[in-house]
């Protein structure tokens, strides 16, 4: 049968997307992956406004005087010669909504229900982005659990899965993914000590609980022997970043696993490389909103 027209692709979203997703149904692969890249684009740009809004209400209360002895000032206030927090956070929104200002104003997507569809089918294909993006980072809402019970099912039953399939299409991003995932001494990314700045470790516990762990650390769960095998894996065949981390990670963990453990966690490495990355070729890096370290392409780590 011919393959089906697409509508333009510089066509905006709010008058592509009821076409492109009777052909997503239909089973067209090119319709389901511009539906799943666009939702995202268009994900970033609810983002982006919802950032842009906080901020402008933001300014608004910092122009109030009795808001100059609070925190609003602090973000307000920069140092000087420097940009506030007030400031680099309205530039960002602002940039990110131009960015998808013509793709993406006037589309609604209640309840990321188009979103996930996308992520599920493109996984289901067996689309790199779709076995990504669903794995790690799913169009769920954590707080809705009751109401989305049934794409945390789907989740819970493939996400680990999908995963194994992208490192067969030699992704070292599903690598340092599950790498993550699995490691017992997990950090939220926004507490993790950065350089010239620590928090204490009293207040990092405490701060956490308003940082719950993404879905795929839920489903991963703590398992260090599992951390120590993936990171083992990811200093092989992982870029530069990613593979500093597994190599923390190694040091971290080693005193953790005895001499058997160690063992049987690097003979597994090895057995995975040779099956998913026998070569230098690496997959295209997924770009995730949120996710830092990501490079602009995949570099080959030591075949």
């Amino acid at each position: 049968s011919a393959t089906p027209t697409l509508p333009p692709e510089s066509l905006p979203l709010t008058q592509s997307a009821a076409q492109l997703t009777e052909l997503m149904r239909g089973g067209s692969r090119e319709a389901t992956l511009r539906l799943l890249r666009q939702t995202e684009q268009c994900d970033l740009y609810r983002k982006g406004r919802q950032g842009l809004d906080m901020a402008l209400g933001l300014s608004e209360a910092a122009q109030n005087p009795q808001a100059q002895e609070g925190s609003v000032a602090i973000l307000f206030n920069g140092k000087a010669g420097e940009k506030s927090q007030l400031e680099s956070m309205t530039e960002g929104a602002a940039e990110l909504m131009a960015k998808h200002e013509l793709q993406c104003a006037g589309f609604t997507d209640p309840d990321d229900r188009l979103r996930f569809e996308a992520q599920w089918r493109a996984a289901l294909m067996g689309e790199l982005e779709g076995l990504i993006l669903f794995s790690v980072s799913p169009a769920i809402k954590l707080e809705r659990a009751i109401e989305q019970g049934d794409r945390i099912e789907r989740y819970r039953e493939r996400a680990l899965s999908f995963l194994t399939q992208a490192m067969a299409l030699h992704s070292a991003q599903a690598v340092a993914q599950l790498m993550e995932a699995f490691d017992p001494e997990w950090i939220p990314p926004p507490l993790r000590p950065q350089e010239g700045k620590s928090i204490p470790p009293g207040m990092r516990a405490m701060l956490a609980d308003g940082f719950p762990p993404p879905p795929l650390r839920q489903l991963a769960g703590n398992d260090a022997q599992a951390a120590y095998r993936y990171a083992q894996l990811c200093e092989r065949v992982c870029p530069d970043l990613q593979r500093s981390a597994a190599t923390a990670l190694i040091e971290r963990l080693r005193g953790s696993l005895d001499g058997a453990e160690r063992e049987r966690a690097e003979s597994e490495a090895q057995r995975l490389r040779e099956q998913y990355f026998p070569d230098a070729h690496r997959a295209d890096w997924v770009e995730i909103a949120g996710e830092s370290g990501n490079p602009s392409s995949s570099a080959p780590g030591t075949p």
